[in-house]
């Protein structure tokens, strides 16, 4: 068990090993949560690609490689015609 001391302004320091085991930078984001007389600090994990899986509808057909060239060709035309 370690100790800490809260400051004036409510803000406590970590122990270096906590940090070091949660693999903590600064910026991290932290949650707490209260279970009784306890406190639960878990960080909060940083959303990857893969946790945008699903999140939009899959296409009616599928695309050849040619018909998405030829779409970001398009798309590429339009704003540097401009």
């Amino acid at each position: 068990m370690h100790c800490t001391t809260m400051t004036q302004k409510g803000q406590i320091t970590l122990p270096v090993d906590f940090r070091n085991n949660l693999h903590l930078m600064p910026g991290d984001s932290l949650k707490c949560r209260q279970v009784g007389d306890e406190i639960i600090v878990k960080k909060v994990r940083k959303p990857t690609l893969m946790d945008l899986s699903g999140c939009l509808p899959k296409p009616k057909r599928s695309f050849t490689i040619e018909e998405m060239d030829a779409a970001v060709g398009k798309a590429l035309g339009k704003k540097y015609a401009k």
